[in-house]
Formats: C-alpha cells, structure tokens, sequence
C-alpha cells in the first residue's frame, strides 16, 4: 500500500516540511543529494515522535551501524590508508551537513523541540542518514524511496534461511 513508502514526494506534499526544503535550498538543491536530504529530514521528524510515528515498528528493526560513529581509533585501526582517508573525509562531510540540520532544528522550534540538545539532534541524523543508505531503493531512478515492508522481508531481530533441496537428483 501506498501510505507505507515513504517518498520524497510524500515529503514534499506535507506543508511544515516543504516549506523547510523551499526556504533551505543551501541544504536540499544539489540535484543528487536533494531526495536523500528530503528523506534525511522526513526520517528525524518521524524519530523525534517515538511511539506515536506510524513507522515506529519499522525503525526499530532499521537501525544501522554507519562508519561515521567510528572513533578516531577505530579508523586508526583500518590498515588500509586509502580507505581511513575515505572514512575521516566522509565523517568530515557528514559533520558539515549535520551542522546545516542543526540550523534547521533550531530554526524551526514548532517542528524540531527546542528543549533537544545538539548531542540529541546529531544522534538523531545520524540514526536518520544512516538508515537510508543500506535501506531505499530507487538509487537510479529519479527519486528514491524507503519501503518498510519489503525492507522488512530482509531485515529483523531473527533470521531464518530455509532451503529446498531436491534429493531426487
């Protein structure tokens, strides 16, 4: 069913939301980022409702581990230069896109609490942004898209393989 995606067009069609991308288009106008950052943005305002988000069930199973929460020693740890340069260089982008998010939560206090300290708002981007990577489809379409039930055919807290074997052969 169509109200379980979530889109960048289902995004863009709730007013408090799209007035954020219009009046920020430093943050969501780089044509390649622009449906990533849309659903980055959909994503933390869905988080920031706990129980009470529709996708709550989802999100529990959705987390995922992202190598920006690498330490500085973890990254030390990886043998490989080129891929620790990799590593500091996006936790680096990562940073500074966080910190135009956090413009946005505390500008716009109706929608982002105000009461949320900055350590709240980054853990929450990063659960946000993390998410979207390993989790939407689309990636070469116009537009992506997160699908939680056929997200959660893959994903959950048990995992079972069941095989066929013909043993007639």
């Amino acid at each position: 069913p169509y109200k379980l995606l979530i889109t960048v067009e289902k995004v863009k069609a709730i007013p408090e939301l799209a007035k954020i991308i219009e009046e920020n288009t430093d943050v969501f106008s780089v044509k390649e980022d622009r449906p990533f950052m849309i659903l980055v943005l959909y994503i933390c305002v869905e988080l920031l409702k706990g129980e009470k988000s529709f996708y709550y069930p989802y999100f529990r199973i959705a987390e995922s581990p992202s190598i920006t929460a690498w330490s500085h020693w973890d990254v030390l740890a990886v043998e490989n230069k080129q891929i620790s340069h990799r590593i500091k260089d996006h936790q680096e982008e990562l940073e500074r896109v966080f910190m135009n998010f956090l413009r946005i939560y505390r500008r716009y206090e109706n929608i982002f609490p105000a009461e949320k300290s900055n350590a709240d708002y980054k853990n929450l981007f990063e659960k946000a942004h993390a998410m979207i990577p390993t989790r939407a489809f689309g990636w070469s379409l116009p537009s992506i898209s997160m699908i939680p039930m056929s997200d959660s055919l893959n994903h959950g807290f048990n995992y079972l393989d069941h095989y066929l074997v013909n043993t007639s052969i």
